[in-house]
């Protein structure tokens, strides 16, 4: 075993083989072209221009692989690098906690492996790395403008590969692990899954990323094309982004978002697209299911397919849509809907000179808000605490209320013909007004002060109760009771 010192060097010529060299801080080894060095220790330097195997390279150490020179199975130890030069290449090189390995143009670096925390990779203009594995805390690859890594794995807490300009083919994104974008960069063929994300910045641009199983990705002011979102994996384009030709899958989703662009989206059974900024000649197939609240331009919806219009415009009659829990639907002047269901957690807004028919309110929490001048026919409350709001100026027909909790509330606006059942109630308050309410069943009215009710018809262990308001020509029938406070 041989112990190179500070200020000594350690000559290995063509056709010369070293093993377990110990190279101290300031010595030197030199591996000539055709020479070899196995499994040399060091915090000094290695210049490999031969064939080095199984280096380890302590804190303070550098290994130089130059042009013609091959590194295989190198640990570098925290502190230490491994700066791959123009014609050199590396194997299975691992970067073992606080290491760094420097990839100049013309270098080479084949299974690198990131394997501790805080460990770093960087590819600069002209380098390439293939197959790097990103696998432990706060590790990163770094690729610049004109480098171009592929088949790298990313995962671990903090974990990433960024690039600031450079070029990455066929990354697969895990658990936690991320893959930011900036101006000039490029990523191709990305998979991600399980946790992981990719951020497409100003300038960035993503082509061909597959998003699946609690995967995200997220275009912040950049461009993606050709994505694939599939179960479980959602893209969301954010306000001054775009997205061209995304494909929605079964249980994959894509927000578009207000101020972003999309085009060419095709929405597959079972996936799901919010439309809130634009998508320009979007498809949706049979069983998928499309939310508009912005602009959409050319967009086709096939039989079976589900379309829901967050807005509903002037002229324009939606009919059969489903509000699912935290969306809405907002009914314009001139507007129309007929039989939308909110199905928990969803809100539907009349507004002044629209007018809903055969709404219905079937989950828990669903509100319908009837402002001035709107008008709702036909709705039916039935869920828990599903409520009917007519505002003063508002006018419902024909609503049907049932269900613990569920009621239809009246705050300066008119119901006719309204039926009260199974413990669903009736406040009327101040400048509200019912007309012909029918209570029955468990229903029940309460009139307080300034509101009025007329022609009540009470049967069957319902209740009207007059509390600081006006009945009239209320009539009760077997079961039925009026109290008068």
């Amino acid at each position: 075993m041989t112990t190179v010192s500070s200020g000594q060097t350690q000559n290995v010529s063509a056709g010369q083989t070293v093993s377990g060299t110990i190279v101290l801080s300031g010595g030197v080894e030199y591996v000539s072209s055709g020479g070899t060095a196995d499994a040399t220790a060091l915090s000094g330097v290695i210049d490999d221009y031969g064939v080095v195997s199984g280096a380890v390279v302590y804190a303070g150490g550098t290994e130089f692989v130059f042009s013609g020179g091959v590194d295989s199975a190198a640990t570098v130890s925290s502190g230490g690098a491994q700066t791959v030069l123009s014609g050199g290449s590396t194997v299975s090189t691992l970067l073992d906690g606080g290491a760094n390995q420097y990839v100049s143009s013309g270098g080479h670096t084949t299974g690198t492996i990131l394997g501790g925390s805080n460990n770093n990779q960087y590819v600069s203009s002209g380098g390439q790395a293939s197959a790097t594995m990103v696998s432990g805390y706060n590790d990163i690859q770094y690729v610049y403008s004109g480098g171009v890594v592929s088949g790298s794995t990313i995962s671990g807490d903090y974990s990433n590969q960024t690039l600031s300009g450079g070029t990455a083919i066929a990354t697969t994104i895990l658990y936690l692990g991320y893959q930011p974008i900036s101006a000039g960069g490029v990523a191709s063929g990305t998979v991600l899954s399980s946790g992981g994300s990719e951020q497409v910045y100003v300038g960035g641009v993503a082509s061909g990323t597959t998003v699946s199983y609690g995967a995200g990705q997220y275009v912040q002011g950049g461009t993606a094309s050709g994505s694939v979102v599939s179960s479980g994996g959602v893209e969301v384009v954010y306000s001054g982004s775009i997205d061209i030709g995304a494909t929605i899958d079964n249980g994959g989703a894509e927000y578009v978002s207000s101020g972003a662009v999309a085009s060419r989206t095709v929405v597959s059974s079972g996936g799901l697209l919010v439309i809130s900024g634009s998508d320009t000649n979007a498809t949706i197939l049979s069983g998928g299911s499309v939310i508009v609240d912005g602009a959409d331009t050319g967009l086709v919806v096939s039989s079976g397919a589900i379309k829901l219009l967050e807005v509903v415009s002037s002229g324009v009659v939606a009919s059969g849509e489903v509000v699912n829990s935290s969306y809405f639907q907002t009914v314009l002047s001139g507007g129309s809907t007929v039989s939308t269901l909110l199905d928990g957690g969803a809100n539907q807004y009349v507004s002044s000179g629209g007018h809903t028919t055969g709404t219905i309110l079937g989950g828990s929490n669903d509100n319908q808000y009837i402002s001035s001048g709107g008008q709702a026919s036909g709705t039916v409350v039935s869920g828990y605490n599903d409520i009917q709001y007519v505002y003063s100026g508002g006018i419902v027909s024909g609503s049907v209320i049932s269900g613990d909790y569920s009621n239809q509330t009246l705050s300066g606006g008119t119901a006719i013909a309204t039926t009260i059942l199974s413990l669903g109630y009736q406040p009327i308050s101040s400048g509200g007004i019912a007309i012909n309410t029918v209570l029955s069943s468990g229903g029940s009215e309460q009139v307080y002060v300034g509101g009025v009710a007329s022609g009540t018809t009470i049967s069957n262990g319902a209740g009207q109760f007059v509390q600081g308001g006006t009945a009239s020509g209320s009539v009760i029938s077997s079961g039925g009771v009026d109290v008068v406070y």
